[in-house]
């Protein structure tokens, strides 16, 4: 309030100054508050990109693997057809002993 010189008494001159200081830390709080939602909102895409890569790359890596095996097993039947060809006889004896060997395993069972 103005005292009779019509100066401001130092009550107003407190409540404004607090006024001042209270305004002046809304706006911090809502700049602070502002940069922390930027911040968050960057990080999360980071990390999405991040997933999104090692999904990728586990995904390649499966990949090569399933090939890996693949071609493996190709070359395990190749070789088997192989060896049947070039020797029936012992061919046909060891598929009869792992018959028998299954065979008297399962009837134990």
């Amino acid at each position: 309030m103005a005292g009779p010189t019509g100066k401001a008494s130092d009550g107003d001159a407190s409540y404004d100054d607090l006024k001042k200081d209270f305004e002046s830390l809304k706006d911090d709080v809502r700049k602070l508050t502002e940069t922390l939602a930027g911040l968050a909102e960057s990080e999360s895409a980071s990390v999405r990109n991040r997933a999104r890569a090692a999904a990728r790359q586990a995904r390649a890596e499966a990949d090569r693997l399933k090939d890996a095996a693949g071609e493996e097993f190709d070359e395990a039947v190749t070789r088997a057809r192989s060896t049947i060809a070039e020797k029936p006889l012992v061919s046909l004896a060891a598929a009869l002993g792992a018959g028998l060997i299954i065979g008297l395993l399962l009837r134990r069972s």
